[in-house]
């Protein structure tokens, strides 16, 4: 979380928009005092309790990454973590901003 929630803030990328979404029963006290003592700036928080995200995009595991482009399609997909701070990551990633 706090390698994405910088991402989100760096200045590289124009049009980068993040949502980190949250699959467990809506408890907004709880998931703002993980933000923050991960000191997670940027990210905003969104529930998906219904799963309705899981079944559109066919999740098979957490955390999951989905990249969309300008046109809303999907172009890439990472499972497991990833450090969103890495320099091949970001040179990668560039390409598509």
């Amino acid at each position: 979380m706090p390698s994405l929630d910088n991402l989100y803030q760096s200045k590289q990328f124009k049009n980068l928009q993040v949502f980190a979404v949250n699959m467990e029963k809506t408890n907004a006290l709880k998931t703002k005092k993980f933000f923050n003592s991960l000191n997670i700036k940027k990210l905003g928080i969104f529930f998906d309790s219904n799963l309705n995200f899981v079944k559109k995009f066919k999740l098979k595991g957490v955390p999951t990454t989905i990249l969309i482009n300008k046109k809303g399609e999907e172009f890439a997909r990472i499972l497991g973590e990833v450090d969103f701070m890495d320099k091949n990551f970001l040179n990668w990633l560039l390409k598509y901003d």
